[in-house]
């Protein structure tokens, strides 16, 4: 057992590195998954909806003096009250 620690802490050690200049890129985003329940009495039951909702943005800098972005967002909608 001690022999394993001693062989992750080695290895982990050659895994950290210092940073000499600052990413070039950045990815931020979320993911929601969000539920509704309605009870409809006229129908004695539980109606569902759900929402996912997802957004996704990337910035890359490769120059001081230039930023390109791309931001994607999507959202699915599903349930009883999307039915046709």
């Amino acid at each position: 057992m001690k022999k394993l620690i001693v062989a992750m802490l080695l290895l982990s050690a050659t895994w950290v590195q210092a940073q000499d200049q600052p990413s070039k890129w950045a990815v931020r985003g979320y993911l929601k998954a969000m539920t509704t329940f309605l009870p409809a009495p006229n129908l004695d039951t539980l109606l569902t909806d759900h929402l996912i909702h997802h957004r996704l943005n990337v910035r890359w800098f490769p120059t001081d003096e230039l930023t390109v972005v791309g931001e994607l967002r999507t959202r699915v909608f599903y349930g009883d009250f999307y039915r046709g």
